[in-house]
């Protein structure tokens, strides 16, 4: 009964993780693609879907505050899904957003000498780079 338990909240916030890092991904692709210089139609499209996405962006956060509250608040939960593992799979993770974030600054920085690219573009690239990286590798560690 006790295993039930911990394996359903396990796929709750596996599946409440997947949800914030796919509607964190498209929506703020979404804002990013506001800044290029495109036709008001396609700005109106990517503008209106962006928004969706960031509504289901809020609402999978709050989401997953909630799962991750409701395993701080019972001891076994909080003995079971917040070990070592997951402890260790959360550092990989940062670990891996960072590098990917550095080695995209690398390329960025070798693109940024044969065009120009707007400060701000590059800024919101950088953090989308690595949010999305942490994120995809958090849910590739807590998928195995």
């Amino acid at each position: 009964m006790e295993n039930s338990r911990i394996e359903e909240v396990e796929i709750e916030r596996f599946n409440s993780l997947r949800l914030r890092a796919i509607s964190f991904a498209v929506w703020f692709l979404g804002l990013i693609l506001i800044q290029l210089p495109l036709n008001n139609l396609v700005l109106a499209t990517i503008g209106i879907i962006s928004a969706l996405f960031c509504l289901s962006f809020i609402y999978a956060t709050f989401k997953t505050t909630n799962v991750f509250k409701k395993i701080k608040k019972d001891s076994t939960l909080n003995q079971a899904l917040m070990n070592e593992m997951y402890l260790s799979f959360d550092y990989k993770a940062v670990c891996t957003g960072f590098y990917s974030t550095m080695f995209f600054v690398m390329l960025l920085f070798i693109v940024s000498n044969f065009m120009e690219i707007p400060g701000k573009i590059i800024c919101m690239s950088v953090i989308y780079i690595q949010v999305v990286s942490t994120d995809l590798r958090r849910l590739f560690l807590y998928k195995q």
